[in-house]
C-alpha cells in the first residue's frame, strides 16, 4: 500500500475532518516499539482532493480531482495517458485505480499536495539531442565581377637566354554561375615563344541540392575505384563540399534512459562532447561532434541527488562511408583530351561515363558505368563495409568489353584507425585485356601492371613520437616486379626541436637510402638540417633557414646550402616580399661558378562594383566591403582586423571560405558623431570561385544638442518627451538637453511637458556641418 511522505499536518484546511481520531492502540505503543507507519487512509481518509501528478520526478503542471476509495487512488484516464501513463480499462466513470496498475508506484506528497507516480521508464517518449557542430546553412552568394589571377616567372641560367612565362587564370562569375580559363604564355628557353591552354569551363551551383553543373573541360568523377580522366563535355554530378552543414557519414548513436530528471554528460574518447538536460524516459545523443575511427564514449546520468550511473559504449566511425538516405552520383559526356598542357585544342573520341551510391539501407552501395563510343562497355559495382570495430573493407569488381575482348578488374582494401594507430591495404588486380577510360584512347601511354598492392601503417609512441611503416609491391606487364618497403620515425624530443628519421629499400633490386632532418623553430622562422645517404650515390648534406613572409605582410627570406659527396656545392639565396596588392621574389641558387637568376611577380586584379582592385593571388572566393563612399573605417574579419577602407570607402578581402557564412563586422568608433550606420556585423558564403560586394549602409547625417526651455524661460524639466518634424523621438535630460540624430536643414520639434500644452522650437542647421551641433537654449512656445 503506497504511503503518504509525511505526515498529515494539523491543519484546518487539510486535515479538518479528514483524518480519523487516533485510537489508544495506536496513541499509546507498547513499550520500546515504534508505532505503526500511517496508511493512505490515515492520511486522507475517504474523500476528493485535488493534488498536482508528478510523473517520475517531472511536475506535469496538471491538477486533477483525485479520489480514494477503499483506501486506492482513482484518476482521471485521459489525464494518466496524456502523462504517458499505461491505463488498464477504466471504470464506468472514466477512473483507473493508479497505484494497481502493474509497474506503477504511488506515493501522497499532503505537504505539497502532490501525487508522485513513478512509471517504467520506456513507458515515456523518447528525447533526441542533434550534437554534430557543423556550420548552419546560409546560402551562398555572388556578385557579378571579373578576376584575373597571374604569375610572372623569370629565370635566366648560366650560358643560356632568359626564359619567362605569364600564367593566368581569368574569371567572369555572378548569378548565372562561374567561366573561367587558365593558360601560360611562355617565351625563350627550350619552348621557344608559346601559349599553352589548360582548362576553360563554365560551373554552375545548386547549394539545396548539393549539385554540380559543368561545361567546357573537366574530370570526370566517380568512386575511388574508377579512374578519372580529363574530357571536354558536360557533367552533372552531386558535390558535398557545396553543403558544410551536411554530414556525409554516419555518426554513432548513443542512448540511454532516465528514471527522473537528470543531466547526461557525453565523453568521447575521454574528452566532454556534449552536455544535456534530460526528461524522465529514454533518451539519444545523436550526431555528435565530428570523429573517425575507433574509440569509446561514456554516457554519465546524473540524477537531482547526485547519483550519477555511467555506461561505456564502443565505437567505430568511417568517413569511407556514406550516410543513410544519402546518394551520391555524377554523369558525364565528352571527347578524351590529348597532350594535355602541351597541345591547345587535341581532343580524342566521345566517351561517357556514369557512378551512382547510396548509404544503406539501399544496395549496392556503389555502381560504376563507362560507356565511350561504340567499342567499350565498362560496368562495375562496389561498396564499403564496416566490420563491427574491426575497421571497414572495401571491394569493388569492373568488367569491360573492347575490341571483341574482355576482361575485368578487382579491387579490395581494408582501413582501420584509432587513437595512435593507423592501419591501411589496398589491392588491384587486371586482366591483360582490362580496359577503362584512362587506357581507351590508342594514344595512351600509361603503363599496365596487372597487380598493385599498398599496406602502410603508423603508431603513436607518445613522448617517443611515431613510427611509420609501409610497402609497395607493383607487377610490370613484363612480369618484372617492383617491391618497395618504407621506415620512418618522428619525435620531438624538446619544444622547439624536430627529429624525423626514414629509410627505403628495394626489395627486388637491393637499392636502398635513409634520410635524416632535424627542425629548429626559432622566434623568426625556423632552421632545418639535413643527411641524406643512397646506394651508389654517397653523402648529402643541407642547412637551410626559412623565414616565412608575415601574414599581414612583409619580407620572408631564405638562405640554404647543399653539400654533395661528389662535390659541386650548390648555394641559394630566396626573399619574397608582399603587401595588399603583390607578391615580389627573387633569387639565386648554384654552385662553382654556374648561377641562376629568378624573378617573379604574383597578385590578382579585380573589377567589381565600379572599382578596380589590386590583390594578391585570390585562389577561391573574396569579399569586396563598401561602406557607401566612407574612407578609413576598420574591417574585421573573423574578429581579426584585416584594413581599412580606401578613399572610395571599399576594401578587398582576398580570402573567404567557398561555402562557408563567414563573418564581417565595421568598427563604428571610428565614425565621426554625424555619421552613423543600422549595420556593423553581417555573415555571407560566398559561391565557390565567386566575389561578392558586401555593402554597409554608412550614412552621414545632421546631429545636434538642443537646449530647450519653456516660455518663461525655464528649462524643460527631464523626461520629457520629444519629437521632431522627421519622425524621431527623444527625451530631455539634465539642464534641458535633448539629443536628435536624424534631422533636416529646418526643423521642428514638438514638446509635450508633464500638466501643461504642448509647445514647439524651430530652428536651421547648415548641412555640410562636420561634427555635432549645438543649438539653444531655444524657448518652447
Amino acid at each position: 500500500m503506497p504511503r503518504p511522505s509525511t505526515a498529515c499536518l494539523a491543519s484546518a484546511l487539510l486535515c479538518a475532518g479528514l483524518a480519523p481520531a487516533p485510537t489508544a492502540e495506536a496513541a499509546t505503543p507498547a513499550p520500546g516499539r515504534l508505532p505503526p507507519p500511517p496508511r493512505a487512509t490515515d492520511a486522507i481518509g475517504e474523500g476528493l482532493v485535488h493534488l498536482e501528478l508528478v510523473v517520475n520526478g517531472l511536475a506535469s503542471g496538471r491538477v486533477v480531482p483525485v479520489e480514494l476509495r477503499d483506501g486506492h487512488y482513482l484518476v482521471d484516464a485521459q489525464a494518466l495517458q496524456a502523462l504517458h501513463v499505461r491505463v488498464d480499462a477504466p471504470d464506468a466513470d472514466g477512473r483507473v485505480a493508479i497505484d494497481r496498475l502493474p509497474g506503477v508506484a504511488v506515493e501522497y506528497d499532503v505537504a505539497t499536495l502532490r501525487l508522485h507516480i513513478e512509471v517504467p521508464a520506456d513507458w515515456l517518449p523518447s528525447q533526441h539531442f542533434e550534437r554534430h557542430g557543423g556550420p548552419a546553412r546560409h546560402d551562398s552568394r555572388a556578385s557579378r565581377g571579373l578576376l584575373l589571377n597571374y604569375d610572372l616567372y623569370a629565370t635566366r641560367a648560366p650560358h643560356a637566354a632568359t626564359a619567362t612565362s605569364l600564367w593566368t587564370d581569368v574569371r567572369l562569375f555572378g548569378d548565372a554561375g562561374t567561366v573561367s580559363s587558365s593558360g601560360a604564355w611562355r617565351h625563350g628557353g627550350a619552348a621557344g615563344r608559346a601559349f599553352v591552354r589548360y582548362d576553360t569551363r563554365w560551373i554552375r551551383v545548386d547549394e539545396a541540392q548539393a549539385r554540380l553543373w559543368e561545361a567546357g573541360d573537366l574530370i570526370t568523377r566517380g568512386p575511388a575505384w574508377t579512374s578519372p580522366v580529363r574530357v571536354a563535355g558536360l557533367q552533372f554530378s552531386r558535390d558535398f563540399s557545396l553543403r558544410p552543414d551536411i554530414v556525409t557519414y554516419p555518426l554513432p548513436q548513443f542512448a540511454g534512459q532516465a528514471g527522473v530528471p537528470s543531466a547526461v554528460d557525453l565523453y568521447v574518447n575521454g574528452s566532454l562532447a556534449a552536455r544535456e538536460r534530460v526528461d524522465p524516459g529514454p533518451f539519444a545523443l545523436t550526431e555528435v561532434p565530428f570523429i573517425n575511427g575507433a574509440g569509446e564514449a561514456v554516457v554519465v546520468v546524473t540524477d537531482a541527488l547526485g547519483r550519477q550511473v555511467a555506461t561505456a559504449v564502443p565505437f567505430y566511425v568511417s568517413s569511407r562511408l556514406l550516410a543513410p538516405g544519402l546518394s551520391d552520383f555524377a554523369l558525364a559526356a565528352g571527347a578524351l583530351r590529348r597532350d594535355y598542357g602541351v597541345e591547345n585544342f587535341a581532343y580524342g573520341p566521345v566517351v561517357a561515363s556514369a557512378a551512382y551510391s547510396r548509404g544503406p539501407p539501399l544496395a549496392p552501395p556503389g555502381v560504376g558505368v563507362g560507356a565511350p563510343a561504340d567499342d567499350l562497355t565498362r560496368l562495375g559495382a562496389g561498396g564499403v563495409v564496416r566490420l563491427g570495430m574491426l575497421g571497414v573493407v572495401n571491394a569493388a569488381y569492373s568488367h569491360s568489353e573492347s575490341r571483341g575482348r574482355s576482361g575485368g578488374q578487382v579491387d579490395v582494401g581494408y582501413q582501420y584507425t584509432r587513437r595512435g594507430l593507423t592501419l591501411s591495404a589496398q589491392h588491384q588486380r587486371s586482366d591483360r585485356d582490362f580496359v577503362d577510360l584512362a587506357r581507351y584512347d590508342p594514344r595512351t601511354t600509361l603503363p599496365f601492371r596487372p597487380r598493385t598492392t599498398v599496406v602502410a601503417g603508423s603508431v603513436a609512441l607518445g613522448r617517443w613520437g611515431s613510427v611509420g611503416l609501409g610497402h609497395i609491391a607493383l607487377e610490370n606487364a613484363d612480369a618484372s616486379r617492383t617491391r618497395l618497403v618504407n621506415l620512418s620515425w618522428s619525435v620531438s624530443p624538446w619544444r622547439d626541436i624536430g627529429l624525423y628519421l626514414s629509410g627505403n629499400r628495394d626489395i627486388d633490386g637491393g637499392d636502398w637510402s635513409a634520410v635524416a632532418q632535424l627542425v629548429v623553430s626559432l622566434r623568426r622562422g625556423n632552421v632545418t638540417a639535413t643527411h641524406d645517404r643512397a646506394s651508389g650515390r654517397g653523402d648529402a648534406q643541407r642547412l637551410r633557414y626559412t623565414r616565412p613572409v608575415p601574414s599581414d605582410g612583409g619580407l620572408g627570406l631564405g638562405l640554404g646550402y647543399s653539400r654533395f659527396a661528389a662535390g659541386d656545392d650548390q648555394l641559394e639565396l630566396d626573399a619574397l616580399w608582399r603587401n595588399r596588392h603583390i607578391q615580389l621574389g627573387g633569387g639565386v641558387r648554384g654552385g662553382a661558378g654556374a648561377h641562376t637568376l629568378w624573378a617573379n611577380a604574383a597578385g590578382a586584379i579585380v573589377r567589381m562594383d565600379g572599382g578596380t582592385f589590386l590583390s594578391n593571388r585570390i585562389s577561391d572566393a573574396f569579399v569586396v566591403v563598401d561602406t557607401n563612399g566612407f574612407a578609413d573605417i576598420p574591417v574585421r574579419y573573423e574578429n581579426v582586423t584585416v584594413g581599412t577602407t580606401d578613399r572610395h570607402g571599399r576594401l578587398l578581402v582576398p580570402w573567404s571560405g567557398a561555402q562557408y557564412a563567414a563573418k564581417f563586422e565595421i568598427d563604428p568608433l571610428q565614425l565621426p558623431t554625424n555619421v552613423q550606420t543600422p549595420i556593423v556585423e553581417q555573415r555571407v558564403a560566398v559561391r565557390r570561385g565567386s566575389g561578392y560586394v558586401m555593402r554597409f549602409p554608412v550614412e552621414r547625417t545632421l546631429s545636434a544638442l538642443v537646449t530647450l526651455h519653456d516660455a518663461s524661460g525655464a528649462e524643460l524639466a527631464p523626461g520629457t518627451p520629444v519629437s521632431s518634424a522627421q519622425g524621431e523621438a527623444a527625451h530631455v535630460g539634465w539642464d534641458g538637453l535633448v539629443y536628435l540624430s536624424r534631422l533636416a536643414p529646418d526643423n521642428t520639434l514638438t514638446a509635450h511637458p508633464a500638466g501643461a500644452p504642448a509647445c514647439t522650437v524651430r530652428f536651421s542647421l547648415d548641412p555640410g556641418a562636420e561634427g555635432l551641433a549645438r543649438i539653444g537654449p531655444l524657448a518652447c512656445r
